[in-house]
């Protein structure tokens, strides 16, 4: 679970994920399809690979934090690959439609034990406080 809010000077931001002290963005896949209230669906690769997600920011409505499941499957594995299920949403303005919804699937292309995960912001330059950044490691 994550509940998350970044500094950033905006109304938003992304949130990337860091397995292993590994931020080599070739080590990871993943691709991020969301819905807006007015425009439908969209979707995207992300821009940087460890991108899993998108939060508010100061801009965003106040004291309103994106909330996030995380689930990493099979982490402790060393015979594949570890697969990453994101779902999630926000609030970005104060209109009756502003909520994003979120789904990722993405993976860190390692066989090596997940021992450590952290998220940092995109653009940041940091988390908020009062987030809550925990991780579901099913397997």
């Amino acid at each position: 679970m994550l509940i998350v809010r970044t500094t950033r000077s905006s109304a938003a931001d992304g949130f990337k994920i860091e397995i292993n002290d590994d931020t080599t963005d070739a080590n990871y896949s993943g691709y991020v399809e969301w819905h807006y209230f007015d425009s439908g669906m969209g979707d995207q690769t992300p821009v940087n690979n460890r991108t899993i997600g998108y939060a508010n920011a100061a801009s965003a409505p106040s004291d309103e934090f994106a909330v996030y499941d995380i689930t990493i499957y099979d982490y402790a594995s060393t015979n594949k690959k570890k697969e990453i299920q994101v779902r999630g949403g926000q609030r970005a303005g104060t209109g009756s439609g502003d909520h994003y919804i979120y789904d990722c699937k993405a993976a860190w292309l390692s066989n090596s034990p997940v021992t450590k995960v952290e998220y940092t912001p995109v653009t940041g330059p940091n988390f908020a406080q009062y987030c809550v950044l925990l991780t579901w490691l099913e397997g």
